[in-house]
């Protein structure tokens, strides 16, 4: 191998391998960054619908507590259909804990209310309400208009309960 080309091969290694490292370094130090930040902005979104949903269980909850106090009441106040509509409550009823029949109903507009309720929701109602605290149910089917899944949300009144959907 003459000298010539073996400087021009040295010369060429040296500048190459230096040049692909620092192609080679920006460029997982820019796909690290990239991962970083969608991590990061993944995390603002998660924590931002982490604190929508903690805001709705607690005005529904609060909301289904106030539409429950009125259950049994002579006079129901007139804005508390506006109240249920707001958050999209079918019903609000008193049920009887033993039977499951309905003593009282607050219906949204253009809403039903059941006379009875089924078994399952007696057996949620009787086994998992806490006193002075609502209690959700999973997701259920909507056995009364058997349109779009509802949840179920009790409190105990007494040996009744206030059932709300």
């Amino acid at each position: 191998m003459k000298l010539r080309s073996f400087l021009l091969l040295t010369f060429f290694l040296v500048a190459l391998i230096p040049s692909l490292l620092f192609w080679v370094w920006p460029y997982s130090k820019a796909l690290d960054s990239e991962i970083d930040d969608v991590k990061e902005r993944h995390l603002v979104i998660a924590n931002n619908l982490a604190m929508a949903f903690d805001r709705y269980y607690y005005d529904v909850s609060s909301a289904f507590t106030a539409l429950s106090s009125q259950l049994g009441q002579p006079t129901k106040n007139p804005s508390i259909t506006a109240f249920l509509d707001v958050y999209d409550f079918q019903s609000v009823m008193l049920v009887s804990g033993k039977t499951g029949e309905t003593i009282d109903c607050i219906i949204g507009v253009d809403k039903q209310c059941r006379s009875t309720i089924s078994q399952g929701e007696l057996h949620f109602a009787q086994h998992f309400a806490v006193e002075g605290k609502p209690i959700f149910s999973t997701v259920k089917d909507n056995i009364i208009t058997g349109g779009d899944p509802v949840l179920l949300i009790v409190i105990p009144i007494g040996e009744n309960f206030a059932l709300g959907c």
